[in-house]
């Protein structure tokens, strides 16, 4: 259903510049998102109205820096993302040995997400990986 989806699309929209630089249209997007000992973020989807996920995403075939570091809050209907930047490869080190000095200065939205983890006792959980062909 893609190739019909996309003709109609594209009588309204054009690609994003990433589907445009790709050769088949299509880009890769990597998502490791964050669980709980006690299943709390996958709880709140069933029960609540406002929740929100943690997870760290990377583009391209074989995922590399930079990554970034998303807080997603839905209340009802509404979403809100939050993204900060991590351009080092070894990004889970921010979890493991966070008084280690780093090459760069995380943004308040980075800290946010190391925050909501340590509060949680959220760990990279669930991988997940899709081609995206996205217009805007």
């Amino acid at each position: 259903m893609v190739e019909p989806i996309s003709r109609d699309v594209e009588m309204f929209c054009e690609m994003d510049c990433y589907s445009q630089m790709s050769h088949d249209h299509f880009y890769m997007i990597n998502s490791f998102y964050f669980g709980t000992p006690n299943f709390h973020f996958m709880r709140a989807k069933e029960n609540q109205t406002s929740r929100f996920s943690l997870r760290v995403r990377s583009y391209g075939e074989t995922p590399k820096a930079p990554y970034f570091f998303e807080t997603k809050q839905k209340i009802e209907e509404f979403s809100k993302k939050k993204r900060g930047y991590v351009p080092i490869e070894n990004w889970s080190e921010l979890f493991t040995d966070p008084g280690k000095p780093q090459n760069f200065t995380p943004n308040q939205h980075v800290h946010s997400l190391l925050a909501l983890a340590n509060i949680y006792n959220a760990k990279p959980t669930i991988l997940t990986q899709y081609r995206r062909k996205a217009y805007l």
